[in-house]
């Protein structure tokens, strides 16, 4: 019995000639995993970036009633080919404005806001370039040495920007919260810290950075986030740190409910927090960094990640091996304890995960097409989706593939919109074709998936 098709409900073209670049970290410049967020519904419009093949930015706006698109080329250039500089979204639900960061790896922050209420009477309000505000490259100062820019909304209607100042292997993460109220960025922080003394068998390092997997609130106002460590050395990144926060990121605690940062304090989460490790993981086990994470409706949180199974051997220097390696579930109770199960024993690209109301949870995510050739330890340009499907009833314990489509190969990781699908069952991506060679425009579209409860 062949595996289960899946087809798209809706394809919405968005550019017929989208960009991709040709540089060390693949062709993918409009969806990465850790894009918050790459494609996003607010008051039933649909909103989302993209780059087009005169390396433009592009914001567009979708009626989800009417599928009608209206999208923005801004006046500023991709600055150069890679892959990490994608677009953030950020929706701040007390004013009504939305938040764009761009073009970032290890550079000044650039950051444009729309006027206020653009977002909030949406069918009423005119879509233009006049709505946004001139670029900038400040919050309360100007910001150097940006990487990952992630915007969260927050449960009080403000929103925050969660940010890496340096770079990876000696990189810092910091945060700030804006006010609506008063129109401004305010208590800007650092929430971990670079320093420390680390040794295995592979080398020794005095330097790193954490790799976040999101920051997620639950519906009591409990801010979440996992992370994982890369060291200024060689090796994959290390084990997986939990960390927890009831004043929307001031101070931090670990599983145990231990400090381990304040904002009022020298205490920075670090290699040394007492307890912060919930799974231990060696640089060997080709751990790849910001990967799937959500909470459920009990505030239990989830990831999902791709690590090297237990009966692949490590080839010396070969850090990275995807094709070695499988996708892990790994959850906490409400009573903080831990539990890990393998779901399948093939990776793709790095996942993404959803949750209906129900707390069933979704895996979704690209694997290699058959057809393709490329070898590579980690980047393939023909993915094909695929979706799994595993019940709260059975603990999570039981995966099950609700289907797969080869019709429609993409070079994005998937990066569903979650309130989309919290508000109409629907999985809706963008998708963009391969394109003949890397450097070359593609068409790049909207591909919705209605999913049977």
């Amino acid at each position: 019995m062949g595996q289960p098709k899946l087809a798209p409900i809706r394809s919405i073209l968005l550019d017929a000639k989208a960009l991709t670049v040709q540089g060390d970290y693949g062709m993918n410049i409009n969806g990465q995993a850790f894009q918050k967020e790459a494609l996003a519904t607010y008051k039933s419009f649909q909103y989302g970036g993209f780059y087009n093949a005169n390396r433009q930015l592009c914001i567009f706006r979708r009626n989800l009633r009417t599928n009608k698109t209206g999208i923005l080329s801004f006046p500023y250039i991709l600055s150069k080919d890679d892959a990490h500089n994608t677009i953030s979204l950020g929706f701040c639900q007390k004013d009504g404005t939305l938040h764009i960061a761009f073009d970032h790896h290890n550079n000044t922050l650039n950051y444009i806001r729309s006027k206020k209420h653009l977002l909030d009477f949406p069918e009423k309000t005119s879509w233009k370039q006049s709505q946004f505000l001139p670029l900038a490259h400040q919050l309360d100062e100007e910001i150097e040495e940006v990487s990952y820019p992630s915007f969260v909304s927050m449960p009080d209607g403000n929103l925050q920007l969660f940010y890496r100042k340096g770079k990876s292997g000696d990189g810092q993460t910091w945060m700030a919260t804006y006010n609506a109220k008063q129109t401004q960025w305010q208590e800007r922080h650092a929430i971990d810290s670079p320093e420390g003394y680390f040794e295995d068998d592979i080398d020794n390092s005095r330097s790193r950075n954490a790799y976040y997997n999101g920051w997620d609130y639950d519906k009591n106002g409990v801010l979440y986030t996992t992370f994982t460590w890369r060291e200024k050395a060689d090796g994959a990144n290390h084990d997986w740190i939990y960390a927890f926060s009831k004043d929307q990121g001031k101070s931090w605690k670990n599983n145990r409910g231990e400090i381990i940062a304040h904002q009022d304090s020298s205490l920075l989460m670090n290699l040394e927090s007492k307890h912060s490790i919930i799974r231990t993981i060696n640089r060997k086990q080709s751990l790849m960094n910001q990967q799937a994470q959500a909470v459920d409706s009990k505030g239990r949180i989830h990831v999902v990640y791709w690590s090297k199974l237990p009966n692949k051997p490590f080839k010396e220097g070969a850090f990275w091996d995807r094709k070695a390696s499988g996708y892990y579930h790994l959850w906490r109770d409400t009573n903080g304890k831990w539990y890990e199960k393998l779901i399948i024993a093939q990776a793709g690209t790095r996942p993404q995960i959803l949750f209906d109301a129900n707390d069933h949870l979704y895996l979704l995510y690209y694997r290699q097409s058959a057809s393709e050739k490329t070898t590579h330890p980690i980047y393939f340009e023909k993915g094909e989706l695929v979706i799994l499907k595993s019940t709260s009833e059975s603990q999570w314990k039981k995966w099950k593939i609700i289907g797969i489509d080869t019709q429609h190969p993409s070079i994005l990781e998937p990066k569903p919109d979650v309130s989309c699908f919290q508000q109409t069952g629907i999985i809706s991506l963008m998708q963009q074709a391969p394109p003949t060679k890397a450097g070359m425009s593609s068409p790049l579209s909207i591909l919705e998936y209605q999913i049977k409860p």
